[in-house]
């Protein structure tokens, strides 16, 4: 049984999952991204097919991070 959830922001406990390695927010709603930087183990985040019009500058501070995907948003350059 696979439950599917469509988020338009992220539930605040996410940021108290410290060991967190891998967050896939692929195909949601989401406008704007919280800051997590407790989030200091996350290496993988999928924030493709969201409704973003920029670049959260949170994610800047999470330095584990080495694949970061934003594709198909509305990101304005």
């Amino acid at each position: 049984n696979n439950t599917c959830f469509i988020f338009e922001q992220l539930p605040n406990e996410v940021s108290k999952l410290n060991k967190l390695k891998i967050l896939n927010l692929y195909i949601n709603n989401m406008k704007t991204f919280p800051v997590l930087t407790q989030l200091t183990n996350l290496t993988q985040l999928d924030l493709g097919q969201n409704k973003m019009t920029e670049l959260p500058t949170s994610i800047g501070a999470l330095d584990s991070l080495t694949t970061l995907n934003l594709s198909g948003n509305y990101l304005i350059t």
